[in-house]
Parts: C-alpha cells; structure tokens; sequence
C-alpha cells in the first residue's frame, strides 16, 4: 500500500478506500 501511496500522493485512508473500491 505505501507504493500506491507514494504514486497517488493521497491520504493514507483515502488510498485504502479507493483501493477497496476499485478492488
């Protein structure tokens, strides 16, 4: 999750639910 974090330059949770969302 921290590579999609450091690429998308989001926030920690908002990552998380998009990645959920997109799951």
């Amino acid at each position: 999750m921290e590579i999609i974090y450091l690429l998308t330059d989001q926030n920690p949770i908002q990552v998380i639910v998009d990645a959920i969302i997109n799951r």
